[in-house]
């Protein structure tokens, strides 16, 4: 939206005077801050700009018209914004900004500014026409409560009208790789599948946690451990810092863990199950990376509140084996996510008829 209405304010600029029969020639200079990488740089830029002219006006011999400082950075909450500034026969300022997530809408916008700003656009006549007049713009759709937190309106632009359709908070899908230290009898390493509810400064999920069998030789049996539990969690969250976030979470777990002993001599088997409920804090660290992909990592602490006791007895020497409760355990998680936002508002679907 916001590059749109810079192309349109480069329009009426030229709009009212006449254009040069040659287009202007230029200098251009490219800073891109970190974390715009993705934008093109210079020579992208200038061969864009050169091949929607038809002509060298960018790389064409000294000296040149006009002199082009182009900055492009990461806008918040989210996308880029990049600003003009023109010397030489002409001077003057042009801002653009897009929301993203990537950087190819502003980079297109870019490639028509530069070129409007010298004159240089693709059947740009001697003399250009006024304008034609701006049509009344539509109503404003309706925008959900959450996602007015996310995404906030350029300074002149109006006020959205709040509305009663409310819709659905973003929702993200993960699934990481986690290394606990003391639920079973030693550590081990599991998977978690979660998916999580973003509203404006909370969030709330849903996991499922795995720690496959964990064996336990000895010299006539061999003991094996499992855990298998749901997960609910409750995090408080900046919902300004979306691609880069840190939030601080309370979670409750239940679960089963297993035992089931196996005499090595004779393949006799005694099982033993036992419910396991824990609570405890959260810390996790999450960035999107491109589009709808992005990382996280955390760390959490559990405090068990019950667990039933696992004891198992070897059907062959009559050893018994006890599970020793465990005070507290510590885990650690890493893996990918996906943000898998509501569709935007569009305009209502017009339905087709015939003569």
């Amino acid at each position: 939206m916001w590059v749109r209405a810079a192309l349109a304010a480069c329009l009426v600029l030229l709009g009212g005077s006449a254009a040069r029969a040659d287009p202007l020639t230029g200098t251009l200079r490219v800073d891109r801050a970190p974390g715009a990488e993705a934008c093109p740089d210079v020579d992208a830029l200038r061969a864009e700009v050169e091949a929607l002219a038809g002509a060298s006006i960018l790389s064409g011999p000294e000296p040149r018209d006009v002199t082009l400082d182009l900055r492009v950075a990461p806008a918040k909450p989210g996308g880029f914004e990049a600003t003009i500034v023109l010397s030489g026969k002409r001077t003057g300022e042009r801002s653009l900004e897009d929301i993203g997530p990537g950087c190819d809408v502003l980079a297109r916008g870019l490639t028509v500014t530069i070129a409007i700003l010298l004159e240089a656009g693709p059947g740009v006549p001697v003399a250009l026409p006024p304008p034609p007049p701006t049509p009344a713009p539509p109503p404003p759709a309706a925008i959900p409560w959450w996602r007015r937190y996310y995404l906030l309106p350029a300074i002149d632009a109006p006020k959205p009208i709040a509305s009663a359709d409310e819709g659905i908070p973003p929702i993200v899908a993960s699934v990481g790789a986690i290394y606990d230290s003391a639920t079973l009898v030693s550590d081990a390493a599991g998977l978690v599948l979660g998916v999580d509810a973003y509203i404006p400064y909370a969030s709330f999920g849903l996991a499922f946690v795995w720690l496959p069998q964990e064996r336990v030789e000895r010299d006539f049996f061999r003991v094996g451990y499992a855990y298998a539990a749901g997960r609910t969690r409750a995090c408080v969250r900046d919902p300004f810092i979306e691609q880069f976030g840190l939030a601080a979470c309370a979670r409750f777990a239940a679960g089963r863990r297993t035992a089931n002993l196996e005499s090595t001599s004779t393949g006799k088997t005694d099982q033993s199950h036992g419910a396991y409920l824990a609570v405890g804090p959260q810390l996790e660290i999450s960035r999107r990376v491109i589009g709808p992909l992005g990382v996280y990592a955390d760390f959490g602490v559990d405090f068990p509140v019950l667990q039933d006791d696992l004891t198992v007895t070897d059907p062959v020497g009559g050893a018994v084996l006890r599970q020793p409760d465990q005070v507290i355990s510590f885990e650690t998680g890493l893996g990918v996510r996906f943000w898998l936002e509501p569709p935007k508002p569009g305009p209502p679907a017009t339905e087709k008829r015939g003569p």
